[in-house]
């Protein structure tokens, strides 16, 4: 008889940035990888055998009930002490119950995914709160050294982070090994000005991948291990694309999540989409040459919400969560994912409302996406952004709007315009239009994501040559 075990930390991403302090960010990332390692060894302890560990969660088998249930039950509580307000929902499943007891573990643990987490005693009005968690103040430990950049109270989930961050000075490594702690920036205020993104990126059809394997366990901890290390391999190299564009000196960047096919990172946005668009192809290729592991290639979706300093870490990545989500489901063929892809959000109001249209990019369309940007830096920007203000307001601006576009076709340079209309049919625009599909009625343009990347890129061009 085999016991299978499956345990999820429950919303990694929104406790590890609800913080909004890049230094807890830091911990937060360190202290998740540690519970995993540590929920490694209390299974070895307990008797059980992992089949894979990954991005907050894992999956283990037991001989018996007895040696689950000693697990079982004192892990949530460890997990529950090291990292309070951490979510964690657990289920198993044995193989007397009939074949497919894996599908069955995944079922249950989805159900009790969706349960709410048991309430603590909630706490008086008058007791304090840390500002920026409003979680209950406890003083500072005696045992950490006081940073400097932390001015406001400390709450329990602080202290662990703080904990974990400083475990890590001797090895000086985090994200599973790729970056070290002088390799970037921890404290939001030596950032360079502008806007900051928030990356989400997930592998498209992963689930049905595992479904399909079945309770064959051995196939099961190989298509695991082949898909981390691709989405390890795929870091690695965005990553060496980021220092390549960011120059020398530590990266303005905060890992959060990585593990699995699953990757959350916080980064200055004028450096997103090259990081994105390196790791999308990376992990392809990376996937394409494991896919006898994964029984064939992969496909990833991204979604990149950015946003200005100061908005709430944690609402920029339920943004760009759900833009990852839309990607993936806008590149399905016939249920299966057909290709790479991502969506970019701009969100420059405390409220994010639904006036913008959104674009899905195909990988292969990145590069087409660069041309039209090459191409609007040559016209009149204040132009466009009436244009795209008439956009917004609908069919009753349309006559306005087309006055607009043939004028501007008309006071601008024959050859950038002609360039600029060859652009527009490369991601499949309209040039008479500047909007997808011959419907003028439409609103879905690519003229906004492209002027939001000639924006960032002469941002980054700025820092480079020292003027900002």
């Amino acid at each position: 008889m085999t016991w299978y075990y499956r345990c999820e930390f429950k919303g990694i991403q929104r406790w590890i940035l609800e913080s909004s302090r890049l230094r807890d960010l830091a911990g937060g990332s360190a202290l998740v990888e540690q519970l995993v390692d540590q929920a490694k060894r209390q299974v070895a302890a307990a008797g059980g055998k992992i089949v894979y560990a990954a991005a907050g969660g894992l999956l283990a088998t037991f001989p018996s009930p007895i040696e689950l249930e000693q697990f079982a039950g004192e892990w949530p509580m460890f997990a529950a002490y090291h990292a309070p307000g951490l979510s964690l929902v657990q289920a198993w499943a044995n193989d007397t119950e009939g074949p497919g007891a894996l599908g069955r573990l995944f079922q249950r643990l989805a159900a009790r995914r969706n349960l709410p987490p048991t309430p603590l005693l909630e706490p008086g009005p008058w007791l304090k709160r840390a500002s920026r968690t409003g979680m209950p103040a406890v003083p500072p430990p005696k045992d950490i050294r006081q940073s400097r950049a932390r001015a406001t109270a400390w709450d329990e989930a602080s202290v662990e982070r703080e904990r974990a961050l400083c475990g890590r000075d001797g090895e000086k490594k985090l994200f599973k090994g790729l970056l070290s702690l002088d390799e970037v920036i921890l404290d939001e205020e030596r950032w360079p000005d502008g806007p900051i993104a928030v990356i989400h990126i997930d592998g498209s059809g992963v689930g049905r991948r595992i479904v399909g394997i079945g309770d064959r366990v051995e196939q099961l901890a190989a298509f695991s291990e082949a898909l981390a290390d691709s989405t390890w391999s795929a870091t690695q190299i965005a990553l060496e694309e980021l220092r390549r564009i960011a120059g020398r000196g530590p990266l303005p960047l905060r890992p959060v999540v990585l593990g699995g096919d699953d990757l959350t990172v916080v980064v200055v946005a004028r450096y997103a989409l090259p990081f994105v668009r390196a790791w999308l192809t990376s992990f392809e290729q990376q996937t394409q040459r494991r896919a006898r592991e994964l029984a064939g290639s992969l496909h990833a979706g991204a979604g990149v919400t950015i946003v200005n300093r100061g908005y709430p870490f944690w609402m920029a990545y339920e943004l760009a969560d759900e833009a990852c989500r839309e990607a993936k489901h806008d590149v399905l063929d016939n249920g299966e994912p057909s290709a790479s892809a991502l969506r970019i959000r701009r969100v420059t109001t405390a409220l994010a409302g639904e006036e913008e249209s959104q674009v899905t990019w195909r990988l292969d369309r990145l590069r087409a996406l660069d041309d039209l940007v090459s191409a609007v830096r040559g016209l009149p920007r204040g132009t466009l952004r009436t244009w795209l203000t008439l956009l917004d307001a609908g069919d009753a601006r349309l006559a306005d709007r087309e006055a607009l576009w043939n004028r501007a076709r008309e006071v601008a340079d024959e050859q950038r315009w002609k360039a600029f209309a060859k652009a527009l049919e490369g991601v499949g625009a309209c040039p008479e239009t500047g909007l997808f599909g011959d419907e003028t009625g439409a609103r879905m343009t690519p003229l906004r994501d492209a002027m939001l990347l000639d924006r960032l890129g002469r941002q980054r061009k700025a820092t480079r040559g020292g003027k900002s």
